[in-house]
């Protein structure tokens, strides 16, 4: 399925554009992670289609889960994966990017990636887990070429 190949590209991108992440999981995952760590889901998936068939250009909303018992730590990894006027070159507003190129070889083209919110939250400990985690949650839609 051309839908989860995101996942492949992303989360060596995440894990590499902050490196104070000691994790880079999908939400399945979050066991046993340290903090600071970040996990992923994706909510929602499409393909653009014409009359004849697809047309080569798949979509998805990402959310992006960053746990951590220091709210400021969270909310500046937030930023840095954003991107920021300090911090250029994040994931909010990229185009025309290849993540996860080898060499120049391979990797997934970025059409558009926008950032639709960002929000604050807190985790119920886990048993046995005290206390919780602050989490900062931010949703993305991701477009990208299929290759």
């Amino acid at each position: 399925m051309a839908e989860l190949i995101i996942e492949k590209y992303l989360a060596p991108w995440l894990k590499a554009r902050d490196p104070r992440l000691t994790g880079v999981a999908p939400a399945s995952g979050q066991a046993g992670q340290k903090d600071p760590h970040l996990t992923y889901s994706r909510v929602g998936t499409n393909r653009w289609r014409a009359q004849s068939g697809p047309v080569g250009v798949c979509g998805a909303k990402i959310q992006l889960d960053v746990h951590t018992q220091n709210h400021a730590l969270g909310r500046s990894i937030a930023e840095t994966i954003a991107g920021t006027d300090d911090i250029p070159g994040g994931l909010d507003g990229m185009t025309g990017t290849v993540i996860g190129a080898v060499e120049g070889v391979g990797g997934l083209e970025i059409q558009r990636a926008d950032l639709l919110d960002d929000r604050d939250a807190f985790d119920d400990p886990i048993e046995g887990q005290e206390p919780g985690w602050f989490v900062v949650r931010s949703e993305y839609v991701i477009t990208w070429t299929e290759g």
